[in-house]
């Protein structure tokens, strides 16, 4: 057998069987004339094995290989443990918040303990708590009030557990869907006596470890607790009782609901002042993939931009689902010793105050001393989408209605895949593309795309309002919305004649020749003005058939779409 050559380079199981039998030719058992019949033996069968076998092992390696680096694991265990090795934790699931004020019949406050209730769409309940204890003012006489009432949506659930070390398998796990956020921990000492509240570690400077607890992600998508090993921080005595008291989320579900009823009889009346938002699933596999990485770079530090958006888009209670830093040096006008950070909520298109509050007590105690984070509000421009798409029946075996239908869906996707984000960008080629791929009926579309932006007047008679409105990219035919001006009764609207901007009547016609505004290149300001109410108002722009990218802090959103079948 000396002197064979071996052949390793094959995977697959045809070329692992061809190399076995190349093998055996070549010993003169078998004859190596090519007189033996390998397929029409039983030798084949065992070569079948043998081919099969190696094979799965090749396989097997493969797999395993990838499954050791980040950028290649498939599994949800392993992304977790080489994440765990970088000193990242998942995010989990996030509880939706809302804020209310409420009247009532009596004096007493209001407790965790209570229960609020409020419905999706789809008629879906949810339950609401109060995150803590708020008492009411008033009298029995002019009735009771309570404000700014925070509840957060969930299923409250308490877990505990008692130390045996004898118990080698004994893990401290959590249910599935726990908002660790809202995690408490305290230990009852085996021998009886006052409650130790744990907290939970984040570093050695700043952690006392003899009362700290360690939370990482365990398999399935659990989490578990563990304590110290005598080492790093404390270990548990056996008999020690684990008490762990979390909220359970529905995640997302809860987001955008605007209404709440109670069954606690004295309350006469509910007010939502901030809808439900924050509620978020748990961290996908591709962002812990994108996070862990730049997390370890920044090393809890603020000092960086990728520093501060990893901090903030790592944290569950900042209800951030994606956001973009800028230094001052960079902003329009330029402001230093400043770092802005514009932040796109889970749902809604702006923070809520709790969420802004929040990102600035996590940043305040690892931002760079002398740097002031401020955080704005995304500025949106809106796109409405208007497409004639032409379509063959004799190939089409759906409807125009199905097609249509299919056309609409796919712009949406696009929306949510290539818009949804701060460096999204609209591509006109390959958008009206996208539309001619929707159904193989399609023959051509002609797809024309207009901006808007919106205008909140402040709503006060004896202020006036001024804007700038950047579109980014070179508008024309400036028109709006119809509003009114105060102290006036006729319905007005904005219309660029040339360079300026001036108010027409219902009918467009123009109303005076005095100038309200300019149009120069992608920016259109509006001149010091008295709009009556606070309700928004449109102001639309005709764009050539180009690409249009954001600029910062500034979002893309598809708002309108209309398809027109035409038959070919």
């Amino acid at each position: 057998m000396a002197g064979k050559k071996l052949r390793v380079t094959e995977l697959d199981f045809d070329g692992i069987k061809a190399n076995l039998i190349d093998f055996l030719k070549e010993d003169s058992v078998f004859g190596t004339d090519g007189a033996y019949n390998y397929e029409g033996s039983a030798m084949s069968a065992l070569l079948d094995v043998l081919a099969y076998n190696t094979h799965y092992m090749g396989y097997y390696v493969n797999v395993l290989a990838n499954e050791m680096f980040l950028d290649s694991a498939s599994r949800r265990e392993s992304i977790v443990s080489i994440a765990k090795h970088l000193g990242y934790t998942p995010a989990s699931s996030g509880c939706a918040s809302i804020t209310i004020d409420i009247e009532s019949t009596g004096a007493s406050a209001i407790t965790e303990s209570d229960k609020f209730t409020g419905t999706d769409i789809d008629g879906t309940s949810y339950d609401f708590h109060p995150i803590k204890e708020y008492q009411k003012t008033g009298s029995a006489g002019t009735g009771y009030t309570s404000t700014g009432i925070v509840c957060r949506e969930g299923k409250k659930v308490a877990r505990t557990y008692v130390k045996d070390s004898n118990n080698l398998d004994q893990k401290f796990l959590l249910d599935s869907g726990v908002d660790t956020s809202t995690l408490k921990v305290s230990v009852t000492p085996a021998g009886g006596g006052a409650d130790v509240n744990y907290t939970k570690f984040t570093e050695i400077t700043t952690t006392d470890l003899s009362t700290s607890y360690f939370l990482s992600e365990a398999g399935d998508g659990q989490f578990e607790v563990s304590f110290g090993d005598a080492t790093f921080g404390s270990v548990l005595p056996d008999g020690a009782t684990i008490n762990l008291d979390y909220v359970i989320s529905s995640g997302s579900g809860a987001n955008g609901i605007g209404q709440l009823t109670s069954e606690i009889n004295d309350i006469s009346s509910i007010t939502v002042t901030s809808s439900a938002t924050g509620g978020s699933e748990p961290q996908s596999d591709e962002s812990i993939r994108f996070m862990a990485p730049k997390s370890y770079q920044a090393q809890n530090r603020a000092v960086t931009l990728d520093d501060f958006k990893v901090m903030i888009e790592r944290n569950p209670a900042t209800n951030v689902k994606t956001s973009i830093v800028w230094g001052g040096e960079d902003n329009d006008p330029p402001m230093y010793g400043k770092v802005f950070i514009c932040c796109k909520p889970t749902s809604g298109e702006t923070l809520t105050d709790t969420d802004k509050a929040n990102i600035t007590s996590i940043l305040s105690t690892n931002k760079t001393i002398g740097i002031d984070p401020v955080i704005v509000d995304p500025e949106y421009t809106y796109l409405n989408i208007s497409s004639t798409v032409i379509y063959d029946t004799k190939t089409s075996v759906i409807s125009d209605g199905a097609i249509q239908s299919k056309i609409i869906a796919n712009i949406k996707n696009y929306n949510d895949v290539n818009l949804n984000s701060f460096n999204g960008e609209f591509q006109y080629t390959p958008f009206v593309a996208m539309i001619d791929d929707s159904d193989n009926a399609v023959v051509s579309n002609y797809t024309s795309v207009d901006l808007y932006k919106k205008i909140t007047p402040n709503g006060n008679s004896t202020l006036v309002d001024s804007w700038d409105l950047q579109y980014n990219v070179t508008v024309s035919n400036i028109t709006s919305d119809s509003f009114q001006l105060e102290g006036g009764t006729q319905a007005v609207s904005f219309k660029s004649v040339g360079t300026d901007l001036r108010l027409v009547d219902s009918d467009g016609v123009q109303i005076s020749n005095l100038s309200y505004g300019t149009v120069s290149g992608s920016k259109v300001t509006i001149n010091p003005i008295n709009i009556k109410g606070t309700t928004d108002i449109r102001v639309y722009a005709e764009i050539d058939k180009v690409n249009v990218k954001p600029y910062y802090g500034s979002l893309m959103n598809i708002d309108q779409i209309t398809v027109t079948m035409v038959r070919s």
